[in-house]
């Protein structure tokens, strides 16, 4: 009984765990909010891979990152981060907002990588 617990209590840490290696070696790209604008107004990405995009807020006031295309949204408090993973996409562009100020609008292009 005694290992019977253990092994359940092991396997409860490892699936604990994963979500937390599982975003190391995911490419980062970077989305500030300053005065109610997004910069840069486009951020572009690799195709067809999973990737984290970090949203900083540098207002005081909350903003919401929102993306309807790609069914996501994520509130970002005044003075803080917060991080969004997206992913993998196809070929295209995907429109997002800040919800709270819906004039503040940006774009998300996936495009293959340029050939040196």
């Amino acid at each position: 009984m005694i290992f019977s617990l253990i092994k359940r209590s092991v396997a409860v840490l490892l699936l604990l765990a994963a979500p937390l290696s599982a975003g190391s070696d995911l490419p980062v790209f970077r989305l500030t909010l300053k005065g109610h604008q997004f910069a840069p107004q486009k951020v572009t990405v690799p195709l067809g891979r999973k990737f984290k995009l970090v949203v900083s807020n540098e207002d005081a006031e909350p903003a919401e990152f929102e993306s309807f295309v790609l069914h996501r949204e994520q509130v970002v408090v005044g003075k803080s981060e917060a991080v969004v993973y997206l992913g993998p996409l196809k070929a295209g562009r995907y429109e997002f907002i800040d919800d709270f100020h819906s004039q503040t609008r940006g774009v998300i292009e996936a495009a293959a990588a340029e050939k040196k």
